[in-house]
């Protein structure tokens, strides 16, 4: 617990002192979009009532069994206790083919440019022996050893409030829509924003549409939810998904969701994420 508020401290510290431009960190681009809506879309709220209730964010559990990491160089506090463990897999591209494989961790102190003096390494950088140069994401808790995989919704970028995805997959159809509010560009915001986003994940059965919501973000700071995977990774023949659902241009937040540890009621359970910070 005593980690968790440091690291979210500063996590607030360097989001609150980094400038405008671009992070350090190499993160995965969505293709080119813009936040904002359709030039023909006059709509400014998009599936929010008129009389607006308060929006509340409910705070999800993890799960203990599982853990999200990232290859490449973090910051001191953004590296688990518990990397040393083992179980972990990789998520690769191999020769156009989505791959989960096992991997060792290769975790080696170095010099962090943003925060450390001259003669400090208090970086780490995240290497695997997979020897794949597209290692990215790394889960602990799969309990595979290697499974290609079959993902929908690739190169989606950005899932706007108002966008509608439509899927089949393995024999069901899912949808996925958000809903939010548009902030206009203005003198003290130039550019084109959101708030009271949600992200939500239908499945459509003989009783109707099952609805599950699986983000919920008060607003943003240029920045926008992304699909970073969708397919099933735990086995289970449900769809699963890997999100970057941060609310900051400088924080990357891919967060797993998992159908097999849904509980009654829920297609999927958030079960990790990771946080960094670029800068």
């Amino acid at each position: 617990m005593k980690k968790t508020i440091a690291f979210h401290l500063f996590l607030l510290l360097i989001l609150g002192s980094c400038s405008e431009s671009a992070p350090q960190k190499e993160t995965p681009t969505p293709p080119q979009q813009s936040l904002a809506p359709p030039v023909s879309d006059s709509v400014r709220e998009v599936n929010v009532p008129l009389e607006e209730p308060e929006f509340k964010v409910s705070e999800e559990e993890m799960d203990d069994d599982y853990a999200l990491l990232i290859c490449g160089m973090l910051h001191q506090e953004e590296l688990p206790e518990n990397w040393k463990e083992e179980g972990w897999v990789a998520l690769l591209k191999v020769e156009g083919n989505h791959v989960l494989r096992m991997a060792h961790l290769q975790v080696d102190s170095v010099h962090d440019p943003l925060v450390d003096e001259e003669d400090q390494k208090t970086g780490w950088q995240v290497q695997t022996d997979t020897k794949d140069d597209d290692c990215h994401i790394l889960i602990r808790g799969l309990l595979l050893r290697e499974k290609y995989l079959d993902p929908i919704w690739e190169k989606v970028g950005y899932v706007l409030p108002g966008d509608t995805l439509v899927q089949e997959y393995k024999g069901k159809t899912y949808r996925l829509t958000a809903e939010g509010k548009l902030v206009e560009p203005s003198a003290e915001l130039d550019w084109y924003g959101w708030e009271r986003y949600r992200l939500f994940l239908e499945r459509q059965s003989d009783e109707g549409w099952q609805k599950d919501t699986l983000v919920q973000i008060p607003d943003f700071n240029e920045a926008m939810v992304t699909i970073l995977f969708a397919g099933d990774l735990d086995g289970d023949g449900e769809l699963d998904l890997i999100l970057d659902k941060t609310f900051h241009y400088n924080l990357y937040n891919p967060a797993l969701y998992l159908s097999i540890e849904a509980p009654q009621g829920k297609l999927l359970k958030l079960v990790a994420q990771h946080e960094s910070v670029g800068c």
